[in-house]
């Protein structure tokens, strides 16, 4: 029993991580019909993933067919199946239905803070070509997304402006 509950909790992390893979998804594709030239979405979408998302992602994917696997050597074959069809299958059930959703503005001033951060961590460091390349896909998203500006301003943060 036990085990399908860990499933069920890792498996809400994964479509959690579906969910805000494709905020950033459509929100690089914006980017880039905004930017033209060519540019992929997907590159922008790199930038504007926050480092620890990949690994977060990695991780509760890894988590959740391990669970599957720990269900099939506990209860045989027959459970260990419906742990496979339940690890693929709920992950995007939970993406659907469990808030926030996709296209949530809380998962874009995540990866716009992580953006603004990022920048003044390499103007720290004396990266000018990476500070530089990270502000104006700051300013890029802005463009497209103008309302995250007024939600940094209303946090209070200190690299607004």
């Amino acid at each position: 029993m036990l085990q399908w509950i860990i499933l069920l909790v890792i498996a809400a992390g994964a479509g959690k991580a579906l969910s805000y893979s494709a905020t950033l998804q459509e929100a690089g594709a914006l980017m880039a019909e905004k930017h033209g030239l060519g540019v992929q979405p997907i590159q922008y979408q790199n930038t504007l993933t926050p480092p620890w998302l990949t690994n977060f992602t990695i991780a509760v994917w890894v988590a959740l067919f391990a669970d599957a696997a720990w269900v099939w050597y506990l209860n045989g074959w027959q459970q260990g199946v419906g742990a496979l069809v339940a690890a693929i299958i709920l992950p995007a059930m939970f993406q659907a239905v469990l808030p926030p959703r996709r296209g949530s503005g809380m998962f874009l001033r995540n990866a716009f803070h992580a953006m603004v951060n990022l920048q003044a961590d390499y103007e720290r460091d004396g990266d000018q070509a990476r500070a530089q390349a990270m502000a104006i896909n700051v300013e890029l998203l802005l463009a497209t997304r103008p309302d995250l500006l007024d939600a940094f301003k209303q946090k209070g943060s200190r690299h607004a402006g």
